[in-house]
């Protein structure tokens, strides 16, 4: 909640821009923001079978984290399968690929960050991976690193300086609105 309250920007400064992801990672809706522990899922190229189960495994609040292996010709998400997500109370989703449906899912203003959007959907025969360290907007996560996104991009917080970061980035802060 608290990394949730601060920007972006203000984290990236905070871990002194390492652990942001690169600048196509945006949200599909301007003016969502999301923060909580990520669930990683890695999928072969065009296929989305794993994404499906990471959904039926994730905790409200968490933010499923997806590496499509590069594909950026299929698309790994819809609206079907995101309203299914967020009725299950997922906070949001980070996909270093594609999704389409953008008009419904932009009406609905899910939290949903992704790098293309493309209107064909790939197969859902696996293989893929859930919870192992995965590569995503050129960052490294891991499971359960804190995932924070707003309009200005995505940063990764790895959960053993999360204190730390919270400091620095209220002094950070604090020093901005006093200059």
């Amino acid at each position: 909640d608290t990394l949730k309250g601060f920007g972006t920007p203000a984290i990236s400064d905070g871990l002194n821009r390492f652990n942001t992801m690169d600048h196509q990672m945006k949200p599909i809706s301007s003016g969502v923001r999301i923060a909580g522990p990520a669930i990683t899922v890695r999928l072969r190229p065009g296929d989305n079978l794993m994404l499906h189960k990471a959904i039926g495994l994730a905790q409200p609040g968490d933010i499923i984290v997806v590496d499509t292996c590069g594909c950026k010709d299929y698309c790994v998400m819809g609206d079907l399968m995101a309203s299914a997500a967020f009725k299950k109370g997922i906070g949001g989703f980070v996909i270093d690929g594609a999704i389409r449906d953008v008009v419904e899912l932009r009406e609905k203003r899910f939290p949903i960050f992704a790098k293309y959007i493309v209107p064909a959907v790939g197969d859902k025969d696996g293989p893929g991976e859930i919870n192992l360290p995965i590569s995503c907007g050129g960052v490294p996560v891991l499971p359960g690193d804190y995932i924070v996104g707003d309009d200005c991009g995505v940063v990764v917080v790895p959960p053993g300086v999360v204190a730390e970061i919270i400091e620095g980035t209220r002094k950070k802060l604090a020093y901005e609105a006093n200059r």
